[in-house]
């Protein structure tokens, strides 16, 4: 079940709803069916049913919401008079997108092989380090709706750069933001959602604070920042680049000093890779203004400097 469920999680149509701007669309159609899902199975688990029940109740609601949307979308595209076409072959549309493709198959795996190679060289750290990484992927997760709006608002800027700019900035100072409340109110989450069991302190919260705040800044870089600059690529090969070397240096630190610095280290990746896309895209220093010399026609008098 659990599996059938994360697999669900990729059936999300945020993608149409970003191109064609209609964020209450998406609130409606997608958001709500899938938080509608997850309320009714805590509201089961707290009458004694299974954390089986729960997930099922969950799965349920990402389908409902993938029947609800599909409805709405279709519907909407037939009163504007589209008509249905055929569709080119997913390997040409994979190639097409190819940078996006191996961008995000990079990310998915360097969120994924963390944990596992820590469970693998340190299974006395594990505990903590799933506890804080698990933790910090759901406040990430929150902040998803946030790269969405910039993702669809960047693009629609007369100049891009300058979007892009004042994104970077505002994005800036909201991850630092960020970093200070997970701080602050990191262990009472810790606290209630470890149930007293598992804890996380020190180091392991400070790492799980700024993870969070490197992990937002990256996927709003990534995602809102590169694609209207037509550098999608710089995304891909940063993110294959830093984890080759992430990966080792995780099973080091793991096996050397702890679960603190383990997630330490992957925010050290992360940060390098977010910079490393930054100076690629040419939006790290986007003040900057390419001076091209005005070139005098063959029959124009330059004789007074012009």
């Amino acid at each position: 079940m659990g599996a059938v469920s994360t697999a669900a999680i990729g059936l999300s149509s945020n993608w149409f709803f970003v191109g064609t701007v209609q964020p209450y669309a998406l609130l409606f159609s997608e958001t709500l069916p899938r938080v509608l899902g997850t309320l009714l199975g805590v509201v089961l688990m707290e009458m004694g049913s299974s954390a089986g029940i729960g997930v099922l109740c969950q799965l349920l609601g990402m389908l409902s919401a993938f029947v609800v949307e599909s409805f709405v979308i279709l519907r909407g595209l037939s009163r504007q008079g589209a008509t249905a076409c055929d569709p080119r072959p997913i390997g040409q549309v994979l190639r097409g997108q190819g940078d996006g493709v191996f961008a995000s198959v990079g990310s998915a795996s360097l969120n994924a092989l963390p944990v596992v190679i820590v469970a693998w060289v340190r299974p006395d750290v594990q505990p903590v380090y799933a506890f804080a990484d698990k933790l910090a992927r759901q406040i990430v997760t929150a902040m998803s709706p946030i790269v969405t709006v910039f993702q669809g608002w960047v693009p629609r800027g007369k100049p891009v750069l300058k979007r892009a700019h004042q994104v970077l900035v505002i994005s800036l100072a909201g991850c630092l933001l960020l970093v200070l409340g997970v701080v602050a109110f990191g262990p009472f989450l810790v606290g209630y959602l470890g149930g007293g069991v598992i804890s996380v302190k020190g180091l392991a919260l400070l790492a799980m604070s700024l993870y969070v705040g490197a992990q937002v800044l990256e996927n709003i870089v990534s995602h809102a920042v590169l694609p209207p600059l037509h550098a999608v690529r710089a995304a891909a090969i940063s993110t294959w680049a830093t984890g080759m070397v992430t990966l080792p240096l995780v099973a080091v630190a793991a096996l050397r000093a702890g679960a603190g610095v383990a997630l330490m280290v992957v925010v050290a990746g992360l940060v390098i890779r977010t910079i490393w896309e930054l100076v690629a895209a040419g939006a790290a220093t986007p003040w900057r203004r390419a001076v091209v010399p005005r070139r005098a026609l063959p029959d124009e008098d330059t004789s007074h400097g012009r």
